[in-house]
């Protein structure tokens, strides 16, 4: 409905019935345009039922495929006379056909004209008796006769017998040919631009489907599959049509539990999560996702379509709280594992625990440049590890301490980190104390202790 209540299209209903009802031979054609899949053939359709029902004359034809003038004027002969249009007619008429080409020796051109000693007849002149009636042609750039033929045999029934014609279809595709601007210009006198009717489509659509618990989920859910319409800024009714004939072939095929109200769906998926967390916090905690809101998009670089759907903002805020819980609860095992990979490779440690772009490029689940994680690791054995390095590796891992405080921004939440850092420290003061006087004494205290020292003070904000 338009903003006035008025059907979306109705203008159009309201123009044709004026055309359809002049008492004298307007001289032109009104033509009905729209892009492909915006309904024009469904309303179209619909005003050709309504001329029915008034018992006005009215005549249709797709010329979708057409390939000559003789396959349009049979299909408006049928509609004359359906029993023509009967399959054992069908077969009469082919055999009749063959019977005078070969015993009475009558030939029967390919447009349908009888060559016999009187004139020629054609289909054409048997509904010549449409006075006062309306011929609609659908698809005309679906159309295989040159689109100038087309347009003038078309201007022949409204020049020469003064009758009232519809032409529907996909302007922009006729535009492509140079012809048509001239033509039009002689042959049609109104234009009029058929926009989307979602919910009288959606409507017939629903009426459609055969099975009424499907009929009645769909119109239950009308104002959700508009607001999906709306927000996929994709206005083409074919493609409606198509995905509700799929969804009542993919919801017969669901079990009961399946069919989707959005609450117990946001229920399940929350408890999903729970069973998770529950069952392997790890693999929660460094599992991540993108709601489609940034450059790298969503799930194995696709982006969730409903990312600003209320409901799926309250899934993705669960998730991220109970990611958060089971990163808390799995720190430990995340301390376990940043000590066995400073022993291994001392690089690869420090970019686990920096800002950095280095070459190992860890997963953002491997990645805790901004998350207290150290404090998790028992000093003893942090300590103990250390020592266990070789001389410069002590010195890369001591290095990689001060930078990991070197963004300020992430201090504040990496401060929980500042009793840990004091503690090691101590230890390693401790350790130099009993190794006073001797080389290895002398190395931690020219370069480990002077790198802790300025670790804490950044983390302390003493010094810039």
């Amino acid at each position: 409905m338009t903003q006035d209540n008025q059907p979306i299209n109705g203008h159009i209903d309201e123009y044709l019935n004026y055309y359809c009802g002049l008492s004298h031979p307007p001289g032109f054609a009104v033509l009905l345009k729209g892009k492909w899949g915006s309904g024009k053939t469904w309303f179209i359709n619909r005003y050709f039922g309504n001329l029915k029902q008034q018992n006005r004359k009215c005549l249709y034809v797709s010329l979708y495929g057409m390939t000559s003038f003789s396959e349009i004027e049979e299909a408006f002969l049928q509609q004359q006379i359906p029993f023509l249009a009967s399959k054992p007619v069908a077969i009469v008429r082919n055999i009749a056909t063959q019977v005078l080409k070969s015993n009475l020796k009558i030939d029967l051109n390919d447009d349908n004209t009888l060559n016999l000693a009187t004139p020629s007849i054609k289909l054409s002149e048997l509904f010549a008796n449409l006075d006062q009636s309306t011929l609609i042609f659908d698809d005309l750039e679906r159309c295989n006769i040159d689109l100038s033929n087309i347009l003038g045999y078309i201007n022949n029934f409204v020049e020469h017998k003064g009758l009232k014609v519809i032409i529907v279809a996909d302007e922009e595709k006729l535009e492509k040919n140079d012809s048509y601007k001239a033509i039009k210009e002689k042959l049609i006198n109104q234009d009029l631009a058929i926009e989307p009717d979602f919910h009288g489509a959606l409507e017939k659509f629903i009426t459609n489907v055969s099975k009424p618990d499907i009929r009645k989920f769909l119109s239950e859910n009308i104002h959700l599959i508009q607001n999906v319409y709306i927000k996929a800024e994709y206005e083409n009714l074919r493609t409606l049509k198509q995905i509700i004939l799929d969804f009542e072939r993919i919801f017969e095929s669901l079990p009961e539990k399946a069919h989707k109200s959005k609450e117990e769906i946001l229920k399940d998926s929350k408890l999903y999560i729970d069973y998770l967390k529950d069952r392997d916090q790890s693999k929660l905690a460094s599992y991540s996702f993108s709601t489609g809101d940034n450059i790298l998009g969503g799930y194995l670089g696709l982006s969730f379509q409903g990312a600003k759907l209320e409901d799926f903002k309250d899934f993705c805020t669960y998730l991220e709280k109970s990611q958060e819980s089971a990163k808390n609860n799995n720190m430990p095992n995340i301390g376990q594992e940043l000590l066995t990979v400073m022993q291994s490779d001392v690089w690869k440690f420090q970019d686990m625990i920096c800002l950095s772009a280095s070459p190992y490029q860890v997963g953002v689940s491997q990645r805790y440049h901004r998350i207290p994680v150290l404090k998790h690791i028992k000093e003893t054995d942090f300590v103990e590890k250390l020592l266990s390095l070789e001389f410069e590796d002590k010195h890369n891992v001591c290095r990689s301490l001060i930078k990991r405080y070197e963004v300020e921004s992430f201090n504040k939440e990496l401060f929980e980190e500042l009793d840990w850092l004091k503690s090691v420290r101590s230890l390693l003061l401790e350790e130099i104390a009993r190794k006073q006087g001797k080389i290895s004494g002398y190395t931690l205290t020219l370069h480990i202790e002077p790198s802790l020292n300025e670790a804490i003070n950044k983390l302390e904000g003493k010094i810039d």
